[in-house]
């Protein structure tokens, strides 16, 4: 029944039924469409991907650990009250929001997964993700800005880098000192 009413919405919508597939994911199945091998008029090939319920342990900021709800709230009360009242006037103006980049910093959160030897926050995946959700929730472009600086620049010198390297271009660029 599900099926069929998903190939209703979707011929409804324009999309056809052959080269659409629904799928109804329950709690420890999820399925995939892969494009098919042959690049023929043939549908999408379908596979299913078992992901045991066990590993989704989170469904709520208020079911993660503290350490998580605090870089949620720190986050989110910056958001609010730093990013969102002037996001459209850097936009408008063109700006690049330093000011709010320089608080991003002293919050911790210019080099949030950096190890503590460099000067970093040394937080784990979680709390990133979290950051960047709620501050990218404030304005889009300090969020860019601060994926940059933490996944593209700071990260694969901190994995990768000498020590050396890792005093000279992490240490001075993770805010706090």
């Amino acid at each position: 029944m599900r099926l069929s009413l998903a190939r209703s919405l979707h011929s409804k919508l324009g999309a056809p039924a052959t080269a659409t597939r629904v799928a109804i994911a329950s709690s420890s199945n999820y399925s995939t469409l892969l494009p098919s091998q042959n690049r023929g008029n043939t549908p999408a090939q379908h596979q299913n991907i078992n992901i045991p319920s066990s590993s989704r342990k989170y469904t709520t900021y208020s079911q993660l650990p503290s350490e998580h709800q605090m870089v949620y709230e720190m986050c989110r009360k910056f958001a609010e009250e730093e990013l969102m009242p002037n996001a459209g006037k850097w936009d408008q103006k063109h700006e690049f929001p330093t000011e709010a980049v320089d608080k991003l910093a002293e919050l911790g959160l210019m080099g949030i997964n950096c190890s503590s030897d460099h000067n970093g926050s040394e937080l784990d995946a979680l709390s990133y993700a979290i950051a960047m959700e709620e501050i990218s929730r404030g304005c889009a472009s300090v969020g860019v800005i601060m994926s940059a600086h933490n996944s593209l620049y700071l990260y694969p010198i901190d994995a990768f880098g000498s020590d050396d390297l890792k005093e000279r271009y992490i240490s001075p660029y993770t805010g706090h000192e």
